[in-house]
């Protein structure tokens, strides 16, 4: 039984009905679930290699093809990824047989950095600077920790007190969050700016483990520079 691995990074959408459910991440129930970022970044590789998403655009782009792609990992680990590429079709108030819409497998040696059409028995060619960006997230951004005290801090979520705020001078000064107490562990589109408040869960030198509640209710509990939080 596969379940859904909701990405703080990935735009998790509803669709129209006549199309496919937009990019969705699934692991196997034996996985461990992995840094979110780093699955990004490999979502990112498959999605901007060389194989022919255009054989599924039918009247549409290829660009389309890659928003509705989701992703069903059955292998992760220090060597390779497995991973089923497939549109989800999945309906609950359509009681007939969607199909599977399954588009190929991909596999992954992460040592070689080799992408290969599992299906096709083709190699393919991949972003360089992805797979470099990807071996530094597997390397360098555990996500155990992080894990840990989101766990921890599970059930601060209700009338939970923003004590402490982001320090700055002006609205350019961002201060972004970290999937890991490490610097390569930035995620680039998320932040905050000078004076939204936060929470102060735990400081851990030059990174602290904080909560904010966006306006949505939505918590994130990721690190963010210690010297940006007073």
């Amino acid at each position: 039984m596969k379940r859904v691995f909701i990405v703080f990074i990935l735009s998790l959408i509803s669709t129209f009905a006549q199309n496919p459910k937009e990019t969705r991440i699934y692991f196997s129930e034996n996985l461990t679930q992995p840094n979110p970022q780093c699955v990004e970044i490999f979502t990112k590789i498959a999605k901007t290699s060389n194989y022919e998403f255009e054989t599924y655009r039918g009247d549409k782009n290829i660009q389309w093809v890659k928003e509705y792609i989701s992703f069903e990992f059955d292998t992760w680990n220090n060597d390779k990824i497995l991973v089923k590429l497939f549109f989800d079709w999945g309906d609950k108030n359509n009681k007939e047989f969607q199909g599977t819409g399954t588009i190929t497998w991909f596999e992954y040696d992460i040592k070689t950095q080799t992408l290969k059409d599992s299906m096709q028995e083709k190699e393919l060619v991949i972003n360089q600077n992805l797979a470099n960006k990807f071996n530094d997230c597997l390397k360098y951004c555990n996500f155990a920790q992080t894990s840990a005290l989101q766990n921890q801090y599970k059930y601060l979520n209700v009338d939970f007190l923003m004590q402490n705020e982001i320090i700055g001078a002006n609205s350019k000064e961002r201060a972004y969050f970290y999937s890991a107490p490490d610097e390569k562990c930035k995620i680039n589109d998320l932040f905050l700016i000078p004076k939204d408040k936060i929470n102060l869960l735990q400081n851990k030198g030059e990174f602290s483990f904080v909560a904010y509640k966006r306006q949505n209710g939505e918590f994130i509990k990721l690190w963010i520079k210690s010297d940006r939080v007073r």
